[in-house]
């Protein structure tokens, strides 16, 4: 029964993501500050693990066309977002782990898209730029802050070891 399987394979992620947060408790990405002053109240440790670190999320699971047969195909989708802690990379190797230790005879990987975290300092030329030239042209305050997870810019930066000046700069709301 391919549902059994996905169960199966759901489970065994899940207990691998609750181990990794037992002792994921050191963020270099921690915006929990930001977001407690945007959301105008204190947040829980949990909610704090939530937006500062990985997060791995299954959020669509198929199985089976009807009530009266056994399905022969079963799929989860996952959310992740990924952090400097917890690449790309490692995503794929533990969703490979745990394919192999469910059933690789039956179970296959698909990631329809995959993006490395970027990293840059805040104070880095091109931000203090942004800040002192943008205000001549775009009438609201410019806010320099944290954007959490991972972003389509890695495939412009490639595996760049150096620390690259980096914004991401144009309207919406700030954490």
């Amino acid at each position: 029964n391919a549902v059994d399987i996905v169960v199966d394979f759901v489970n065994e992620m899940k207990q691998e993501y609750k181990n990794m947060k037992e002792h994921d408790k050191v963020h270099e990405l921690d915006a929990v500050t930001m977001i407690e002053k945007h959301l105008n109240r204190k947040i829980g440790e949990e909610e704090a693990h939530i937006y500062s670190g990985f997060v791995m999320l299954n959020s669509v699971f198929n199985g089976g066309k009807q009530v009266n047969s056994v399905p022969h195909k079963a799929t989860a989708k996952y959310n992740v977002r990924t952090v400097p802690e917890y690449d790309s990379t490692f995503v794929k190797d533990l969703f490979e782990k745990v394919i192999r230790h469910v059933g690789e005879d039956y179970l296959t990987v698909d990631i329809p898209s995959s993006h490395d975290p970027v990293a840059s300092d805040r104070d880095n030329p091109l931000i203090q730029n942004i800040t002192r030239i943008a205000p001549n042209y775009v009438h609201e305050d410019i806010v320099v802050s944290a954007l959490i997870g991972t972003t389509d810019a890695s495939s412009f930066l490639g595996t760049n070891e150096n620390n690259v000046d980096f914004a991401v700069f144009g309207p919406g709301e700030s954490i």
